[in-house]
């Protein structure tokens, strides 16, 4: 039951930042002190705003299609952390062009108060 509702609760994450819709909703989805390596840009964001913005923020490309696949979800700590992998397939406009692209994302979250929160997200 936890991993059913944890992976869709990622599968909601992950359609709304993908086809713009409930984007005002993204900051439920990060802890309050959430950390997002993004690995293409190089970057470190810090902080549930700033993480739900830079998810926004990808909202505004236009995606062709996204895939989630393999999912996995590891508990710890007595079921108060998990990580939740998986691969994806991607096919957005990038530059006027199409790229297809696949690849994996890794998410560390903490279960607070009955929800759980992403603390740490390597995309």
């Amino acid at each position: 039951m936890v991993l059913t509702m944890m992976f869709i609760g990622f599968a909601s994450l992950n359609k709304s930042w993908t086809t713009g819709k409930n984007i005002e909703n993204l900051e439920n989805y990060f802890h309050q002190n959430a950390v997002a390596l993004i690995g293409i840009e190089k970057q470190r964001i810090t902080g549930k705003t700033a993480c739900a913005d830079h998810w926004r923020n990808c909202s505004q490309k236009t995606i062709y299609s996204w895939e989630e696949i393999n999912p996995q979800i590891e508990f710890y700590n007595d079921n108060r952390m998990a990580v939740v992998s998986y691969e994806f397939k991607i096919s957005l406009e990038r530059e006027g062009r199409t790229v297809n692209a696949t690849s994996r994302d890794a998410f560390a979250l903490i279960n607070e108060h009955g929800k759980w929160l992403i603390v740490l997200a390597t995309v």
